[in-house]
């Protein structure tokens, strides 16, 4: 007998950010996780019909840790062995507050058939 394992709340989110980016016709989902970390997903379908994908974790003034990342690959279904890289820190001025934030980025990309 198997047993089905209940999503947890990270794959509910990956689920619902794939879903509004595939079948809303949406350019990318963004989302805010609880402690800071920012996500983004994001589908380019290029010229010769491939299908790729590209997943940034971002957070401001500390980068994401490799557990959030191993964690939000599986949860989003990165292929194993996609490499991921880290952007060099952007920083973002707010008109609003007039503070500048040092955002760190770490992005992978990989193609669906």
């Amino acid at each position: 007998m198997t047993t089905a394992t209940k999503p947890n709340a990270l794959e509910l989110i990956a689920a619902t950010m794939r879903s509004h980016v595939v079948n809303a016709g949406a350019m990318y989902s963004h989302q805010r996780l609880p402690r800071g970390l920012e996500i983004v997903l994001q589908r380019h379908i290029e010229s010769n019909g491939k299908v790729r994908w590209r997943l940034a974790l971002g957070r401001n003034e500390v980068a994401p840790s490799e557990d959030e990342i191993a964690i939000c690959r599986k949860a989003f279904g990165v292929p194993e062995g996609t490499e991921h890289t880290a952007v060099q820190s952007k920083s973002r001025y707010s008109e609003k507050s007039k503070i500048v934030s040092n955002w760190h980025i770490v992005e992978m990309y990989w193609y669906e058939a």
